[in-house]
């Protein structure tokens, strides 16, 4: 019950967040410049967005090996995808619950299960906030002095608490280790420490993450011109993964109304309208969900094998 209440919260706010974009804009402009989008451009986009859960699974493949378990890079990939499609309709917990699952169901042990899913999930958002960093010089010329304080804030606590959380857990009282849920800390804690002693695997996995978001800042460059918005490249690398950082905040269904607000806001550090920020935003929202539905293929055939070599666990 509690979890059907927090999917319609974030229902909620998605509507309302959407509702009041579409008020500040020019609701119909937009709405008929949607629907005169060619279809096979948008099918295009959500191609090649399809392909980047291959990039995903390279690195989810990886850290679970780290986490002393198997699974071949074919089955990681329609895992993720179908993570990707179950995300779509439910809050990303739910997805990353569902390659937990199939990760347990294919041999993982359910321990390196869960910190290979919540490692990758940290690494893909430390990828992001890499970006961000290197990225600071070119932002200050084009967001307002609030806003790069923001973000150097932002950066700053995210560093803090990533050198203190490590500190912290060794620090615990073993007494405090007979709740599973201290002792699942610390375990994810010590497989965090194996990924950042073994330096070539963390540049690996950092390499891929960030492969991934100059990727999606090229695709939604491409949509942007297909639509006739006028950004350039250089551009769409500075922005975009601030807005895919605040589209990740947990609080609407699959980043709906958190991305339009932030591609509009974005977008408008470089007089880019709203109408055509919002457009920009809906396509891409549009390309993510149809690049998803292979993973609904592979959800509904999850009764059968995914390949014909078995997983086995690593011992």
């Amino acid at each position: 019950m509690g979890r059907i209440v927090k999917l319609l919260a974030k229902l909620l706010i998605s509507t309302v967040l959407v509702t009041l974009i579409l008020k500040s804009t020019d609701a119909n402009g937009v709405g008929s410049r949607l629907l005169e989008t060619n279809i096979r451009f948008i099918v295009l986009f959500a191609g090649l967005m399809a392909l980047l859960p291959l990039l995903s699974a390279m690195r989810w493949s990886l850290l679970i090996r780290l986490a002393s378990g198997h699974v071949g890079f074919t089955n990681a990939y329609r895992v993720v995808m179908i993570g990707n499609f179950v995300g779509q309709l439910l809050p990303v917990i739910g997805a990353d619950a569902m390659r937990v699952w199939y990760a347990h169901r294919l041999g993982v042990s359910l321990g390196p299960a869960i910190n290979s899913v919540v490692l990758d999930r940290v690494v893909a958002l430390g990828g992001m906030l890499l970006l961000v960093l290197i990225s600071l010089p070119w932002l200050w010329a084009i967001v307002p002095a609030w806003f790069f304080g923001w973000i150097a804030g932002l950066l700053l606590a995210t560093l803090a608490g990533g050198l203190m959380l490590p500190a912290l857990a060794n620090s615990l009282p073993q007494s405090w280790e007979r709740w599973r849920l201290v002792r699942a800390g610390k375990k994810l804690m010590i497989a965090s420490n194996d990924l950042l002693s073994h330096k070539p695997s963390l540049v690996y996995v950092l390499g891929l993450s960030l492969v991934t978001h100059l990727s999606i800042a090229v695709l939604v460059f491409g949509i942007a011109r297909m639509a006739g918005v006028p950004v350039e490249l250089g551009e769409c690398f500075l922005l975009i993964p601030l807005v895919m950082l605040v589209a990740a905040i947990p609080v609407s269904v699959a980043g709906w109304g958190v991305r339009e607000g932030a591609m509009v806001i974005a977008f408008g550090f470089i007089n880019v309208s709203p109408g055509d920020a919002l457009l920009v935003s809906v396509l891409f929202g549009l390309v993510v969900v149809i690049s998803s539905f292979p993973g609904a293929v592979f959800w509904m055939t999850m009764g059968r094998p995914f390949g014909s070599a078995r997983v086995q666990h690593v011992k």
